[in-house]
């Protein structure tokens, strides 16, 4: 629904990577290694009360490197293409910040302005429910919980502070968690059962 937009990379990335929002928003093209495959989150675009700054994440943690698979990468370099053309068609002073995504006159996006001129137009054009942003990442970690990845390694891709943050936000959407942790049991018990009736 995205191909051909101005932020088809953005619309990529910000579900692929788990990313916050304004982690995308306040991302430089120096903090991306696409040749290596790499995004380092090391900045965020802050928006509260209406007042926006860049500032660092929000812990510690939050500073890491998130792995761009093939399609992220071919995506970031179509948009830095993209970006080159509409660069030359203005002053030196265009995007100062080298952000990856801003708007057409080079300044930063608000979260508060993407969601209400982009975001939300993108899914009614597509004919879609409103998701927020953040589901994005929520759709991230449970495709990860779901598909088997250790609980430490979401943690350190989505930036949490401890693997007990991640389990407190996520375990609640393993809908088959319980019923597959029931049948490991069982299983654990008939094969130890096994074991004693043949001693």
């Amino acid at each position: 629904m995205a191909a051909g937009d101005p932020l088809e990379a953005l619309y990529h990335i910000l579900p692929l990577t788990g990313c916050q929002l304004g982690e995308i928003l306040g991302l430089r093209w120096e903090a991306l290694d696409l040749d290596r495959g790499e995004l380092h989150v090391v900045s965020a675009m802050k928006d509260i009360g209406g007042r926006q700054w860049m500032g660092t994440p929000k812990t510690p943690k939050s500073r890491r490197i998130v792995p761009l698979t093939a399609m992220m990468v071919e995506s970031l370099r179509r948009h830095h293409g993209n970006q080159t053309v509409v660069r030359l068609k203005h002053s030196a002073g265009w995007n100062p910040n080298h952000l990856v995504f801003c708007t057409s006159r080079g300044t930063a996006f608000t979260q508060s302005n993407f969601r209400r001129e982009y975001h939300i137009p993108l899914l009614q054009n597509a004919g879609l429910p409103y998701i927020r942003p953040r589901d994005n990442r929520h759709t991230n970690a449970s495709i990860y919980l779901d598909d088997g990845t250790p609980v430490h390694e979401i943690q350190s891709l989505l930036g949490h502070t401890s693997p007990s943050t991640t389990l407190s936000i996520y375990a609640l959407i393993m809908p088959g968690s319980r019923d597959n942790n029931r049948n490991a049991l069982e299983r654990a018990l008939a094969a130890n059962s096994g074991k004693t009736r043949l001693s």
